[in-house]
């Protein structure tokens, strides 16, 4: 790595090493097995403890791979994977034959009409894509790699950055619900926000549709998303992943109860 420093005695460099390393972090049988970097990600440490209080246990674990950025030193990690062997408490067996693949907790975000009869997508390039169309249509979402940073706030974030939509007003924001994406695969969750737009805004949205948004808009490379203002037909004639039909179906629900609450107090 470019930034690593080079040493030139053993002592200069166990002393980066101690320095790296910290506090560390005191663990005992398969967690042991954890590298620093990856026990220290919220990622983990949620995965973790939702392991433990169920009853279960670590008993091995091997980081396959990983991505990471930033100062080595202190990195953000955006991925790993994890091949696992885990003692399950209830069946009294080990299951050892998975492999988990972890990043960060995502914000994602239902902007429909407010008939509910068009919903806005985002297209994007995504190297997983498996359909004809090779694309990914999905909802503006995304994580963010500065901690501290309130699950709706990043929501709003996505929105607009995804789709050029800039939603001041928070309490538009309707949160949903957290759930796995794919809980068989990976250990990540949404928190999804449902928002109705007005007609402005989805003419607005309309007249955008050819413009990149995601960081292609602020010169970069590796996110380019295009707005897609969708019919119901439309939407389910799309390759759609099945989470994204779940997140839609789920938004709906919490909207007509909100629309429900605000009509019972008129």
């Amino acid at each position: 790595h470019s930034n690593l420093a080079v040493h030139e005695s053993l002592q200069s460099c166990m002393q980066e090493v101690v320095m790296r390393l910290g506090a560390g972090a005191h663990r005992m049988g398969g967690a042991a097995q954890v590298t620093l970097f990856v026990w220290n990600t919220p990622m983990f440490q949620t995965w973790y403890q939702h392991l433990v209080n169920a009853g279960n246990r670590l008993d091995g674990a091997r980081v396959l791979s990983h991505l990471s950025f930033g100062n080595p030193a202190n990195p953000f990690v955006f991925y790993y994977a994890l091949h696992v062997n885990i003692w399950v408490e209830s069946e009294q067996r080990h299951k050892s034959n998975e492999i988990l693949v972890a990043r960060p907790d995502t914000s994602a975000v239902v902007a429909v009409s407010k008939d509910r009869n068009r919903v806005v997508l985002v297209r994007e390039f995504r190297s997983p894509a498996n359909n004809a169309l090779g694309m990914i249509y999905e909802f503006p979402a995304g994580s963010c790699s500065d901690e501290g940073i309130a699950m709706d706030i990043n929501a709003q974030h996505e929105l607009h950055e995804e789709t050029g939509l800039l939603v001041q007003e928070m309490a538009r924001f309707h949160r949903v619900s957290c759930r796995q994406l794919a809980a068989t695969f990976s250990t990540h969750q949404a928190h999804l926000y449902a928002i109705e737009l007005t007609d402005e805004e989805l003419t607005q949205l309309d007249k955008s549709k050819d413009t990149a948004f995601g960081d292609a808009a602020a010169g970069g490379s590796q996110e380019r998303t295009y707005v897609e203002v969708l019919s119901m037909d439309e939407f389910y004639a799309l390759p759609v992943d099945y989470s994204t039909i779940g997140m839609y179906h789920e938004a709906l629900r919490v909207l007509a109860m909100v629309q429900c609450s605000d009509d019972s107090t008129l």
